[in-house]
């Protein structure tokens, strides 16, 4: 039997603000449980968003063609149950998103950004005979700076 997780993705908009129905992949079922984040693809294209699991179904509201979760974000819930339905009675009284309205009971460090930086190595440079003038000047006080 196919596990449905009802998500809130983090696309805070009037058009968005409702659980969606993604289908829990057999190597997540053991895994993903309400008051986790999740990475899912959102709307016609692929998407990727984060979203908080909010419940867990056997059956799907939705009658079309369910996407799959792509990955859960957290080993544990970082919210339990009480918090889920804080969340949503406080965005239901003071007319807010439910997304928004979670993210905000998250710790600071649950919502920091990841960005990957490449940058040159200093060991190997097969590309350094590409460079112009200007362009090695840089990358020299680049690493400087460094």
């Amino acid at each position: 039997m196919a596990v449905i997780a009802k998500v809130i993705v983090d696309v805070p908009t009037m058009q968005t603000d409702q659980p969606y129905d993604y289908l829990v992949p057999e190597a997540l079922v053991q895994a993903v449980q309400p008051g986790m984040r999740v990475v899912v693809n959102f709307g016609k294209g692929s998407r990727e968003v984060v979203g908080m699991v909010v419940d867990l179904a056997d059956a799907a509201d939705f009658a079309g063609e369910l996407k799959s979760i792509k990955a859960v974000i957290d080993l544990a819930p970082v919210m339990n149950q009480e918090l889920l339905a804080l969340s949503k009675w406080l965005a239901a009284s003071t007319f807010a998103f439910w997304i928004t309205c979670i993210n905000t009971m998250l710790p600071a460090m649950l919502k920091a950004n990841m960005e990957k930086s490449l940058f040159p190595s200093c060991i190997t440079r097969p590309w350094t005979p590409c460079l112009g003038t200007n362009q090695a000047c840089c990358l020299t006080r680049l690493q400087i700076l460094r």
